[in-house]
C-alpha cells in the first residue's frame, strides 16, 4: 500500500498507468476506491493518482477533528 507520511498523518494513495498526471479527489465520506473503474480508463493515456484524505478510506489523520472546516484551513 503506497503512503506518504506527513506532519499531519500518513496519506494512502494508489496510481495507474503511463503518461501526464491526473489526480483523483473524492468527496466527502468516500475514499480513493471510488475511483477505481476511472484509474483504468484514464491509465492508457495517463499516469493517475487516488488518494485517500485524513480519516478516510486507508489514511490517518493525527488530530481527531475530521470537519469540514478542519479540512479547509489553509496553516
Amino acid at each position: 500500500m503506497p503512503t506518504l507520511v506527513t506532519e499531519q498523518g500518513i496519506v494512502h494513495y494508489e496510481t495507474y498507468g503511463r503518461g501526464r498526471p491526473v489526480v483523483l479527489l473524492h468527496g466527502w465520506l468516500g475514499s480513493w476506491a471510488l475511483w477505481r473503474d476511472t484509474i483504468e480508463d484514464l491509465g492508457h493515456d495517463f499516469r493517475t493518482y487516488a488518494l485517500d484524505f485524513f480519516g478516510f478510506g486507508d489514511s490517518v489523520g493525527r488530530q481527531s477533528d475530521f470537519s469540514v472546516s478542519n479540512f479547509s484551513h489553509l496553516t
